[in-house]
């Protein structure tokens, strides 16, 4: 169930933009997921992603929720 695997998803996907753009100087800065769609997407879930995209080491990225709700449980405050 790929809705249940936030890191794979992520570091795949991630890893097909990062090819699409080597040698072009872009920068790659993805939207992750944080609402619920077919799995609930909790602290676990938003970290998994985050940690995803600093694995093949990309720092800086944005969270998508259409409701513009957060929950603050899945951010580490003294971990960039």
């Amino acid at each position: 169930d790929p809705k249940a695997m936030p890191y794979e998803i992520v570091t795949e996907s991630l890893k097909d933009f990062q090819l699409a753009v080597d040698g072009t100087g872009a920068r790659v800065v993805p939207w992750l997921q944080h609402f619920n769609l077919g799995h609930v997407y909790g602290p676990v879930e938003i970290m998994a992603q985050m940690q995803a995209a600093r694995d093949l080491g990309m720092e800086d990225w944005m969270f998508w929720n259409a409701a513009v709700r957060y929950d603050a449980g899945g951010f580490d405050p003294l971990r960039r």
